[in-house]
């Protein structure tokens, strides 16, 4: 959506060896890494907690721009906190009805 108002093909960059190294390890490092590091870590731990945790990652980059940057919290923030907060209460509940149920019907 960002690029019908601002094309990032327009913007005059000078890729320089350092440029495309620098961007270079951001894709690499800050994504295929990362989503590895995520995938794998299903192996010992549940789906519903890795997602959790991932629900939990704007809130805790909003967080730390608050102590890091100064940013101001609004009320549109706050609301957009609340929001990711219910997700995950609403997800767990979930969870933990649908493991409850399982141990019912094992019995």
């Amino acid at each position: 959506m960002a690029c019908c108002f601002n094309p990032p093909w327009t913007i005059d960059v000078d890729w320089s060896w350092k440029a495309g190294m620098l961007f270079a390890f951001i894709a690499l490092i800050g994504t295929v890494l990362s989503f590895w590091s995520c995938l794998s870590s299903v192996k010992s731990l549940s789906p519903v907690l890795v997602n959790l945790i991932g629900c939990m990652e704007p809130v805790t980059a909003y967080v730390l721009s608050i102590f890091i940057y100064g940013k101001l919290v609004g009320s549109f923030e706050l609301v957009g906190i609340a929001f990711v907060f219910a997700n995950v209460i609403i997800i767990s509940i979930q969870s933990q009805k649908t493991k409850t149920n399982d141990r019912d019907k094992d019995k």
